[in-house]
């Protein structure tokens, strides 16, 4: 997994098939959030589809009972980008 700079590894939170959940500090905003890698996200269009929706749902609402996405992470070349990378509140 290459990480930012500003991102310092914890722990391996846990593994699903296509996702990555870690702890990590965030060393520019000095918090803890978890990092969740969604790979090839490309791969299949029904997982890109549920991939979009659940990003879209989290970017928009607001609770105490649901993480909020601090951050999405880009490759610095769009022909690279081919997993997403999220910082979720923790």
């Amino acid at each position: 997994m290459v990480m930012s700079t500003f991102i310092r590894l914890l722990k391996l939170l846990g593994k699903e098939a296509i996702e990555l959940f870690c702890a990590v500090v965030d060393m520019h905003m000095r918090e803890n959030v978890t990092m969740k890698k969604i790979n090839d996200v490309f791969e299949y269009i029904s997982d890109d589809l549920c991939i979009f929706r659940e990003v879209k749902l989290l970017r928009l609402l607001r609770h105490l009972d649901i993480v909020e996405i601090k951050n999405i992470m880009l490759p610095p070349f769009i022909k690279e980008f081919k997993d997403i990378m999220s910082c979720l509140s923790s």
